[in-house]
């Protein structure tokens, strides 16, 4: 993706890591939010820094991703995403992921929806910021 490897190594660039399983799976899934020269807060990120979040099932030979995001903040600002829940909360019998993403001066709310195991951003509220995109 282009990302630069940590000095220390992707375990110290690891700031999150949930497990959740969705109603109707078997199999667990893991989201894990790594980030470079940033943290996990509002603030503003080094030059340089990015974040990476990743969500991946378990399968009988390890783990599968299933969504990976890499946002370089040098080209598209700060974004650090956080796992926050998962509900079917547009009521089509499949869960959505919510994810909580901090900026350099605000937070903000993404969506994920899965369409047979692949997810894909399909929401994002810039919370306000004016002429921000709304993506969906």
């Amino acid at each position: 993706m282009g990302a630069s490897w940590p000095p220390n190594g992707l375990v110290d660039a690891r700031k999150d890591i949930q497990v959740f399983q969705l109603p109707g799976s078997n199999q667990p899934q893991v989201a894990a939010t790594f980030l470079f020269r940033q943290g996990l807060d509002l603030g503003p990120p080094e030059r340089g820094s990015y974040a990476l979040f990743l969500i991946a099932s378990q399968t009988v030979d390890g783990f599968r991703e299933d969504f990976a995001s890499y946002r370089p903040a040098d080209t598209q600002g700060k974004g650090s995403p956080l796992f926050l829940d998962h509900l079917d909360w547009d009521g089509d019998g499949s869960d959505e992921i919510l994810l909580d993403v901090m900026g350099d001066g605000r937070r903000w709310y993404a969506a994920l929806e899965s369409d047979d195991g692949a997810w894909a951003e399909t929401f994002q509220d810039r919370c306000g910021v004016p002429g921000a995109p709304l993506v969906r």
